[in-house]
Parts: C-alpha cells; sequence; structure tokens
C-alpha cells in the first residue's frame, strides 16, 4: 500500500527535489537486479519521452509512423542481423567503463537505421494513443468510440462531441467529468442524466430546438459555443483527479485500475509508479504509451503488447518479450541492444546468437553493468535518435534549446515537411499556425452526422491545443503533480484518503 513507512524518500539527482518511491516499485527492482537510478520520476519521463517523436512531427522523423491499431509511434523498416562474432564480445571483458561501450554500440546502430531508406505511409486518421475507435477523429488517449470528434480521455462512448474525462455517453456534446449520460449539451460533473443543458433537466422537444439553434454547422456559431462551455466551466467545481472505477490510486485521469502511483491517463491497469498513458498494463513502473497486455515494463516507452519483461526499451512490439536497451523491435524475444529487429531472438547488439552464447554474454554484460550500478539505468538525452524539440518530451515538458543542450540532449530546427502544396485546391489553412491540412471524406461524413461544421484548425495544432488542455490551474499540469508531496492524495475507492 502506498504512503507506507515502507516506501524511500529519495532526491532527484538534477533538480535535488525530493520524491517518493513506492514499495511495489523498490520490490520490482530488487528483483530484477535493477539499479536505483536517483532521478525524479519527472525527470525520467522526460528521458523517456524524449525516445518518442511529437505526434505532429512524425513526418520529420525517419522511417516512424503511427500503429493504426494503437495510435503508438512504431518502426517502420527493419535491419537484418549480423553474425556472431565472439571476438567482438572480448572487448567488454574486465572493461573499468562497460556502460559506455554499451550505448555506442546501440548508438552505431542507430546510425545505421538513420541511413536506411525511408518509408512514410499516409496517417489513416488524426487520432492518439487511442484505440477501438470506430469512425472517430481528432481523438487523444480514447477507448472505444464510435463516431467521436475532437475528444480528450473519453471510454466507452459514442457520438459526442467536444468533450473530456467522460464516461459511457452518447449523443452529447460539451461534456466534462461525466458518466453514463445522453443527449446532454454544456453539462459537467453529471451521472446518469438525459436531455440536460448547462447541467439542468430539460424536456426532449426544448433539448433539441436549443441544440438546433446553435447552428453548430457554421463556424462563427461552434466557435461561440465553444466560449460559453468555457466560461461555464469557470463556474464549475470539478474533480481535477478524474478518477474513476479506481482504487488505492494517485495522480489523474484513472479508470479502472488499482495500486497506481502518481501515474496519469491510466486504464485498466494494475501495478504503476510514476507512468504516462498505459493501457492493460500490470507491474509498470517509470514508463510511458504501454498499451494492450503488457506486463513488467520499466524504464521503457511506447510499447504495444502482448509485452513480457521489457526493461530500458522504446518503441516496440507487438508480441515482444525479454527485451532489454533495443529500441523499434517487433515479434521478438531475448534482445540485448538491439535495433529495429523483427521476428528474431537470442541477439545481442542484433548479433545472431544461440541461446547458450546468449545466456552466456548477457550474464557477462548484465554482470558488468550491475557493479558499475547502471543496469536499468534509463538511455540518456545523447542516445536518442529524435531531436529533443520534436520529441513528445517537449510537447508536455517543454525546454528551451539551451536547456535541452545541456542535458545531453539534440536539437533540430523544424522543417516544413508537409507534403501539401499551395496549388491544392482541397486543402484547408490553419487559423493558428498557418499550416495546410487536408480533410479527409469520412472526417466530412463524420461532421454532417454530428451536424458541425469542418475543422479550422490542422490536426497538429488540435492536438497541441489538447495536452495544454490537460493543465490543471494556471501552473500545475498533471505531470508535475508528480514531484509535488502535497498531492499525495489516495482515492480509496469511495473516498478519498489525505496522507
Amino acid at each position: 500500500m502506498f504512503g507506507k513507512k515502507t516506501d524511500s524518500e529519495y532526491f532527484c539527482e538534477v533538480n535535488s527535489k525530493s520524491y517518493i518511491r513506492p514499495e511495489i516499485e523498490l520490490n520490482f527492482i530488487k528483483k530484477h537486479k535493477l539499479s536505483e537510478n536517483n532521478r525524479s520520476p519527472l525527470e525520467k519521463l522526460r528521458i523517456i519521452l524524449s525516445f518518442v517523436p511529437d505526434f505532429s512531427c512524425l513526418d520529420n522523423i525517419f522511417n516512424l509512423s503511427i500503429d493504426s491499431n494503437h495510435h503508438i509511434p512504431i518502426f517502420n523498416k527493419s535491419l537484418e542481423t549480423i553474425p556472431f562474432n565472439n571476438n567482438f564480445f572480448d572487448k567488454f571483458k574486465n572493461n573499468s567503463n562497460t556502460k559506455k561501450l554499451f550505448l555506442n554500440q546501440i548508438k552505431d546502430l542507430l546510425e545505421i537505421y538513420e541511413d536506411a531508406p525511408q518509408v512514410s505511409p499516409e496517417r489513416i486518421n488524426n487520432n492518439y494513443l487511442s484505440y477501438q475507435d470506430t469512425g472517430s477523429e481528432h481523438l487523444l488517449a480514447c477507448h472505444n468510440t464510435k463516431e467521436c470528434y475532437d475528444c480528450t480521455f473519453v471510454i466507452n462512448s459514442e457520438k459526442i462531441a467536444f468533450s473530456r474525462f467522460s464516461i459511457n455517453c452518447k449523443n452529447s456534446y460539451f461534456l466534462e467529468n461525466c458518466i453514463n449520460c445522453s443527449h446532454c449539451l454544456f453539462c459537467t460533473n453529471l451521472k446518469d442524466a438525459s436531455y440536460h443543458i448547462f447541467n439542468k433537466e430539460m424536456s426532449k422537444e426544448d433539448y433539441e430546438t436549443t441544440l438546433a439553434s446553435l447552428l453548430l454547422w457554421e463556424r462563427s456559431h461552434l466557435d461561440m459555443a465553444k466560449e460559453r462551455f468555457a466560461s461555464f466551466l469557470k463556474t464549475s467545481p470539478l474533480d481535477s483527479r478524474n478518477i474513476h472505477n479506481s482504487k488505492d490510486v494517485s495522480g489523474r485521469f484513472i479508470f479502472n485500475s488499482s495500486n497506481c502511483f502518481s501515474s496519469f491517463l491510466i486504464f485498466n491497469s494494475t501495478n504503476t509508479s510514476s507512468s504516462f498513458y498505459t493501457s492493460e498494463a500490470k507491474n509498470c513502473f517509470n514508463s510511458s504509451l504501454i498499451s494492450f497486455k503488457a506486463e513488467n515494463i520499466y524504464n521503457s516507452s511506447s510499447i504495444i503488447g502482448p509485452a513480457d519483461n521489457i526493461i530500458c526499451s522504446h518503441v516496440s512490439g507487438p508480441n515482444i518479450q525479454n527485451l532489454y536497451y533495443s529500441i523499434g523491435c517487433k515479434n521478438s524475444s531475448n534482445l540485448l541492444g538491439c535495433v529495429a529487429l523483427e521476428g528474431k531472438e537470442y541477439c545481442i547488439f542484433n548479433q545472431q546468437l544461440d541461446k547458450t552464447n546468449y545466456e552466456k554474454i548477457f550474464s557477462l554484460l548484465q554482470n558488468s553493468l550491475i557493479l558499475e550500478e547502471a543496469w536499468g539505468s534509463s538511455m540518456l538525452f545523447d542516445m536518442s535518435f529524435i531531436p529533443y524539440n520534436l520529441s513528445l518530451a517537449n510537447s508536455i515538458l517543454p525546454l528551451g534549446k539551451i536547456q535541452a543542450e545541456l542535458l545531453g540532449a539534440t536539437w533540430k530546427e523544424q522543417e516544413n515537411n508537409t507534403n501539401i502544396h499551395e496549388e491544392d485546391e482541397e486543402t484547408e489553412i490553419c487559423e493558428i499556425s498557418a499550416e495546410r491540412f487536408k480533410i479527409k471524406d469520412h472526417e466530412y461524413d463524420l461532421c454532417k452526422t454530428l451536424g458541425i461544421t469542418i475543422p479550422d484548425r490542422s490536426p497538429n495544432q488540435k492536438l497541441k491545443e489538447k495536452l495544454v488542455g490537460l493543465e490543471i490551474g494556471e501552473e500545475k499540469t498533471i505531470f508535475s503533480v508528480i514531484e509535488n508531496k502535497d498531492v499525495n492524495t489516495f482515492y480509496k475507492g469511495n473516498r478519498i484518503v489525505l496522507k
């Protein structure tokens, strides 16, 4: 249980702030012989998300796309394995700096991948971190939706638009923190309600007349409706935790989960700590973007299950097991320090070994890194193949160029690589960023079904606004709350317990 005296307090080597590791995480570290890296959860999150591309910058990142089922970044291409060379591993024996040699080998493999031919498949929709999203558009962290539009953290819902943090809702517009609602408009904190406007019950006829009078199919009227809802939310008390059907958890936006400590955007998961967006995960610590039947994940990001025992690995899956310090691998098991392998097992630095040699060399490298207290430590910023300003880390934990470079991260000025030409008459121009974008036929049809106007903002701009919209209060965001011990509030299923 969180908050016991068995939880240990640490001080971050980056910003000197104190933080707490729960007992379940300490037990996991001990079981897997991992080092206790003295970075706070927030700084660990910054590192692991630096390996994930900002979704709005995918076209600028080599050989990456969005997985069509879970909307998580994946590698497009695979590398071939290298024949086993036993002499190659002699340099790791009795070396005083195994960690440096180890990480440099992975860097070399990433450079090989970077030189591979580019693949840029077309994105099929504009949803992110969402799955089972039939006919929906512009979603962030949503599950099991049908014909929903422009929503964040919406679950098991159909035909709702411009809504957040709502579950089991239908045929509604502008909802915030609602459960089991239908035919509701401009509502917040409602449960089991129908035909409500601004939280007041209406007759079916009055509701339909009011909805029609909003003229949401006209852009100016839709903008006014958004402003009205924003003003209403300022006058309504909100439960900033947004925790539903969960027990023994702390953090924000947690649904149907248990034993989750300082975690955010968590669905159907148990035993997590300092994690951001996990779905159907178990024993997931200091990790982010973990989706679909993933277990025993540590210091990793963008992992698609089924997955088990994934340590310090990124942008990998599905069908992976026993991956250590690997990037961009799928349908593989027993990999150490590998990049972009598919359908392989028993490989180290992309060299193909038999099981006996793999276990022998794996033990050599693991023991050396354990002696250096480096086994389980996050890959550092300079290991990331993505410049910091083009990573998801910068979207939610922004830094300036000088700050990023001081941490060892790279920086690259963003290029306009939209592949949409000015002479294309079928494009729209974003009213905020002036970026050109296309509206696909299925989005036109969805807007018509919902009776709303087509968007005047690009998918990239919409995503940025959703991420900003996850802020709580004027200064505190859901991510900064990880480090603040004054918010260690634990949800016990039907009551709130303050530490």
